[in-house]
């Protein structure tokens, strides 16, 4: 047995000694990548640090209050000249002084516009924070699919494989009696061979996929809740294709960050232009000093001093005009990707609606095809002893059905995750529609 086969077993083994242990569903699992899954939590995080940004905009507004101080020791000499004579002084005090300066702006475009900027950039967050958990609940529906039609895959290929093989043992019997030919036994072979390699392949994809879920929940699940057996309800979609075009550009997180951007980048240029602005602050200060300088040795000063104080920009190399065109040019940058997520976002609506409709329609008709391909191979196996079929007419129809039947699993999932990116697409996947996909799958174990 390969390494890979023995993890499976070993999986399926765990799985199967803890049967009290309750399946975990859909909506489990998405709660347990919330609190897992290191690309959710480290946009939590980033969130966090662009929420300052409120605060460092309103900063420059505030009143600024700074203090300052120092004490010196002094010692020298101090020489001075006097009728002709030079009189020597020695110098040993203490010089010390502390002053406190607030400065209120009362007039500043910048800070102004670093204020808007500042609520702009944290708004910007709060729509890439939406876009993250979005993407998590779409992550993480497709891994937990993948692992689900990867069991499903398994489980066909050992059912066909055993199917092929009761039929080659069958065709051996024939050869030997000599109502078979070579030639169905050989056919026979290699289909067994082929089903053999397909399962050996299915195995590979659930390891992969157990992989890709467990980073995503934090645990390597025992069991999964498979979809139900019941009748596998497919609603019909109330809203047309533009509907939910127009829900899309309005809500989807993707383009409100992008006009978020936009935003920052018209701040962007406000406050380079008020490079040409002048400003005005109020300003207040209190000192106090003991003994300066030399001159005004043990003397103490005590000044309080308030006004206003204005700025007026006169030249600045051109710095200013060239900054206001360099951001000028950031921000017909950030509206041409606006564009472009609306136009990706478009295309994205539209190819999940079609997946959508289209996939209730292939669920339905890959339901039939399953019915026929059964009827088709129960015909057969009477035909055949009616000596008017072959060993290959059999190995066809059995290819045939367990091929019918992959594909309609296959078609089930892709039909509810595109149900899922769906919403995602038009920024309206919640809890709610996570909770009414987990009511496909049943309470029984997967492994």
């Amino acid at each position: 047995m390969t390494v890979k086969r023995t993890f499976i077993a070993t999986f399926v083994a765990l799985a199967c000694a803890a049967p009290a242990v309750q399946a975990i569903g859909l909506f489990d699992a998405y709660h347990a990548a919330r609190e897992s899954d290191p690309t959710w939590r480290a946009a939590l995080k980033e969130n966090e640090a662009g929420q300052e940004n409120r605060n460092l905009g309103r900063a420059g507004l505030l009143p600024q209050i700074s203090a300052s101080g120092y004490k010196y020791k002094v010692t020298g000499d101090r020489k001075q000249p006097y009728l002709g004579r030079t009189f020597t002084e020695d110098l040993d005090y203490t010089s010390k002084s502390a002053s406190v300066q607030l400065s209120q702006p009362l007039f500043n475009m910048q800070r102004l516009a670093e204020y808007r900027q500042g609520n702009a950039r944290a708004e910007y967050s709060d729509a890439v924070l939406d876009q993250k958990l979005q993407d998590l609940a779409v992550r993480l529906s497709g891994a937990y699919m993948d692992v689900l039609l990867a069991r499903d895959s398994i489980d066909l290929a050992e059912a066909k494989l055993k199917a092929i093989s009761e039929q080659l043992a069958a065709a051996k019997r024939m050869y030997e009696l000599g109502d078979g030919t070579v030639t169905d036994v050989d056919e026979a072979t290699a289909r067994r061979d082929i089903a053999d390699a397909q399962r050996i392949e299915a195995e590979d994809r659930l390891q992969v996929s157990l992989k890709t879920l467990q980073e995503l929940i934090g645990e390597t699940p025992r069991s999964l809740a498979v979809l139900s057996g019941d009748a596998f309800v497919l609603p019909t979609m109330q809203d047309s294709a533009a509907m939910w075009t127009e829900r899309a550009l309005a809500n989807n997180p993707e383009i409100r960050a992008q006009r978020k951007a936009v935003e920052i980048s018209d701040r962007e240029i406000d406050r380079s232009k008020a490079g040409h602005y002048p400003t005005v602050d109020l300003v207040g200060s209190f000192s106090k000093a003991d003994s300066d300088s030399v001159t005004t040795v043990n003397q103490r000063t005590t000044s309080r001093s308030i006004g206003v104080q204005v700025n007026i920009p006169l030249f600045s190399g051109g710095y200013t005009s060239a900054l206001t065109r360099q951001a000028a040019a950031n921000r017909d940058k950030a509206k041409e990707d606006l564009e472009a997520a609306i136009s990706k976002i478009r295309t994205e609506v539209v190819r999940q609606y079609t997946g959508t409709t289209t996939g209730a329609s292939k669920v339905r008709a890959l339901d039939l095809a399953v019915k026929s391909s059964e009827r088709s191979l129960k015909s057969t196996l009477m035909g055949f002893k009616a000596g008017l079929r072959t060993n290959a007419d059999i190995l066809n129809a059995q290819e045939q059905l367990y091929q019918s039947r992959r594909d309609l699993a296959e078609a089930k999932y892709i039909y509810l995750i595109s149900r899922v990116r769906l919403k995602a697409a038009a920024g309206e996947l919640s809890e709610a529609d996570i909770i009414e996909v987990d009511r496909y799958f049943s309470a029984e174990a997967a492994f």
